[in-house]
């Protein structure tokens, strides 16, 4: 069995991005907080003085000319059912998984066609706003790390090969156990895995037993489905007064864009299991 993960890494910043022309190619931040307080946290390239986690007055400082947003409820929801609904291209079990990335099961799926059909997702996804990665494996966990470490789509045959030189942080030891684990002289998760599990749950306990499956890629889960698009409507309130056609009729195309998203990802998932 072979799982996908879609994800659009900095997915708060193109998510406001996708709806707001007057953001096309500008520098961008989103900042969480307020005041002394505000910190950017995701950045467009175009801002190339600016880092995530610099304050946002720093940010100004470094890059006059940055824009700096609150993250769009509205605009992220608008982005994800893009997402979910380039999901549900590729089988109709997706599960959504967390708010910048769906996963994927592609039983069925023939293996010899995963890679083209994640390139053809990732083009759509990038001419739909969303700049995505993809990677498959074996299951969701290697999934989602082949989606991390994507260029823009990974897919793990050999996950001993493709885990080996991953560091530590790819398995996601706690607090504790990442410094015993430095302390040790391991850094990469090939040499966590070359020691006997048995010997990490002696020293470490379940969690320790754990964190080792974790960085052999043998966790499994089972993915929590949703279902395709029922309804499929746009409502917004246009602010401010419209001056122009431009920005109403690039908002009107991205709208469009994702209603025809979902119709067809629900007439796949329809065709797959046979209604």
């Amino acid at each position: 069995m072979s799982f996908a993960v879609l994800r659009v890494p900095d997915f708060y910043l193109h998510a406001l991005r996708r709806i707001d022309p007057a953001l096309r190619g500008k520098p961008l931040g989103i900042v969480e907080g307020e005041g002394r307080k505000a910190v950017v946290t995701q950045v467009s390239a175009e801002a190339k003085s600016v880092e995530p986690g610099f304050a946002a007055t720093f940010a100004m400082a470094r890059c006059p000319q940055i824009i700096l947003r609150a993250r769009n409820q509205a605009a992220e929801m608008e982005a994800f059912k893009v997402l979910l609904a380039s999901g549900f291209a590729l089988s109709p079990r997706v599960e959504a998984t967390g708010p910048d990335r769906c996963t994927v099961d592609l039983r069925g799926v023939d293996a010899q066609r995963i890679g083209a059909e994640l390139r053809r997702r990732v083009v759509e996804l990038e001419e739909a706003g969303l700049p995505s990665k993809a990677g498959a494996g074996p299951s969701p966990l290697l999934a989602n790390l082949a989606a991390e470490e994507a260029e823009p789509v990974l897919v793990v045959d050999d996950a001993s090969e493709f885990l080996r030189n991953l560091p530590i942080e790819a398995a996601e030891p706690s607090g504790a156990q990442a410094e015993i684990l430095k302390s040790w002289g391991i850094g990469k998760l090939g040499q966590l895995t070359a020691l006997p599990k048995g010997e990490i749950g002696e020293r470490l306990g379940t969690a320790g037993t754990e964190l080792w499956e974790r960085a052999a890629g043998q966790t499994a889960r089972v993915l929590r489905l949703v279902e395709p698009a029922r309804v499929f409507a746009v409502e917004w309130e246009y602010e401010p007064a419209i001056d122009t056609l431009e920005p109403l009729l690039f908002k009107l195309q991205r709208y469009a864009e994702r209603i025809a998203f979902e119709l067809r990802g629900k007439l796949l998932a329809e065709r797959a299991v046979g209604v």
